[in-house]
């Protein structure tokens, strides 16, 4: 049970605070769930009318800059998205009612 909870909390979305949900890294190294890191409301309109340096955001993390377009390119963690899925079964059964 301590390894599971340890676990948890290191496969924890620091945005939406639940198990990530197809995770993603940004290049500064920290995953979130990859709706959540592409929902934060940071560009508005058509970011083609921006010049590349000016359409910036931070990592919700360590606050290192990100573009638009490296949030575009980034991947679902396979490894990461796996070991959740166990963890959210995990938990799902700890939560049944015992007959």
């Amino acid at each position: 049970m301590a390894l599971q909870k340890a676990l948890e909390s290191t496969m924890e979305c620091s945005i939406c605070l639940e198990i990530f949900t197809d995770p993603a890294t940004t290049h500064c190294g920290h995953t979130f769930c990859m709706g959540c890191i592409n929902a934060e409301n940071y560009y508005s309109g058509d970011l083609s009318k921006f010049p590349y340096y000016k359409v910036q955001t931070k990592c919700p993390t360590c606050r290192a800059p990100l573009s638009p377009w490296h949030k575009r390119g980034m991947a679902i963690n396979i490894a990461t998205m796996k070991t959740a899925e166990v963890l959210r079964a995990e938990r799902s059964k700890d939560k049944e009612p015992v007959e």
